[in-house]
């Protein structure tokens, strides 16, 4: 096809790892760990809306809906997470791009709508840091969650809130890798997120969804560098 696309893969050093030809034109490519194979989309509107390409060529193409979006690779074998969304409600699976079987599905337990921050997968967890609006007497406030899945499984491993309302300085919070650690970066405060925690149940972090709560004799914000961990 005269106008379609062609996927070069290299190394680190430059040196090439295999080049396909496309039958079509593809967008944001998205390069499996290892170099092992390329997620693409169609630049054509066409349905289904993900092509994977691996050295022989396309191996699968499947859909991922609705808005779906590639979300983080999970290993060098081609599975993947994808984020689906209708409005303010999300869902993620994981999908065995070789295959294009989606091997689990989840959806999360919001208590209002949310504003997504980052997602990480991050020593066998799913760490999803959202926003969320909560309704609280007739007006919202916001509020900074963070949860944590089994990559594996798509369990709930767990979820974290501060136990106090956000004074609206906070932003929604980006997640940050740094070899092997995993950081939650406010707009003034950090906070390295502990695998620990989350196994344990520890320092704010719980297998049962959380009530909104304001400590008595309390007001404005706690640092956040202080309470995830």
């Amino acid at each position: 096809v005269a106008d379609a696309s062609c996927i070069i893969v290299a190394g680190p050093s430059g040196q090439l790892r295999f080049q396909v030809q496309c039958d079509k034109p593809v967008i944001s490519p998205e390069v499996a760990p290892g170099g092992t194979g390329v997620l693409v989309m169609p630049n054509d509107s066409s349905v289904p809306s993900f092509e994977f390409y691996c050295p022989t060529g396309k191996v699968s193409s499947f859909g991922v809906g609705p808005n779906g979006r590639f979300v983080a690779w999970v290993n060098d074998q081609g599975k993947a997470v994808f984020e689906t969304s209708i409005g303010h409600e999300e869902s993620y699976r994981m999908v065995d791009c070789v295959t294009a079987k989606t091997l689990w599905q989840a959806t999360l337990p919001h208590a209002g709508y949310s504003v997504g921050g980052g997602i990480s997968v991050h020593g066998g967890c799913l760490v999803i840091s959202l926003f969320e609006y909560l309704d609280s007497g007739g007006h919202t406030v916001p509020m900074r969650t963070l949860y944590a899945l089994d990559v594996r499984t798509g369990r709930l491993l767990g979820e974290w809130r501060p136990n106090y309302y956000s004074d609206f300085k906070l932003g929604r919070g980006e997640l940050l890798r740094l070899s092997q650690h995993l950081y939650l970066i406010g707009d003034e405060e950090f906070s390295e997120i502990s695998l620990a925690d989350i196994a344990q149940h520890r320092n704010g972090w719980t297998d049962q969804p959380l009530r909104l709560r304001k400590p008595q004799g309390e007001s404005g914000s706690k640092p956040l560098q202080s309470d995830a961990r």
